[in-house]
């Protein structure tokens, strides 16, 4: 498919569909999400350095039925390897970008976090014995 869209469009914009239309489907992402705030500087280190491993993983994804991972793991390995030997990224472990973050802060702790309305006073305490009603439910038809 990539190639079909490379014979009709200029360099410049298959390139710019190259890095921007496949890399949503893909992990690359891992890479540089925390540890590289500029993505696009990333984004070209790897177009530099790994672009045929990438291209032939993304190409196998991109090629494979309903676009499994599992079937592309030979690819994914040497594009991994490419990235690690030639830029020193790893990738991180599955759910680690997930994980919860705590960030140190010196900004207070919000008063009421969930906009939440004070409680209103309890009901006061009847005094005395309640009585049950003269003429029984208002609700007649459900005591028949």
């Amino acid at each position: 498919r990539s190639e079909h869209l490379r014979s009709y469009l200029p360099e410049s914009k298959a390139t710019y569909l190259w890095s921007i239309l496949t890399f949503p489907h893909l992990s690359v992402f891992h890479y540089f999400a925390r540890s590289f705030p500029n993505t696009a500087f990333s984004c070209r280190q790897i177009k530099l350095h790994c672009a045929e491993p990438f291209t032939d993983y993304w190409t196998c994804i991109d090629y494979s039925s309903l676009q499994l991972f599992r079937r592309c793991r030979k690819q994914q390995a040497k594009f991994d390897e490419c990235v690690l030997d030639k830029l020193g990224w790893v990738r991180p472990d599955l759910g680690e970008l997930s994980k919860v973050t705590k960030v140190k802060t010196d900004r207070p702790l919000p008063e009421n976090p969930y906009h939440s309305r004070a409680r209103p006073e309890p009901n006061p305490e009847i005094e005395g014995e309640l009585k049950p009603a003269k003429h029984g439910s208002r609700l007649f038809f459900w005591t028949m």
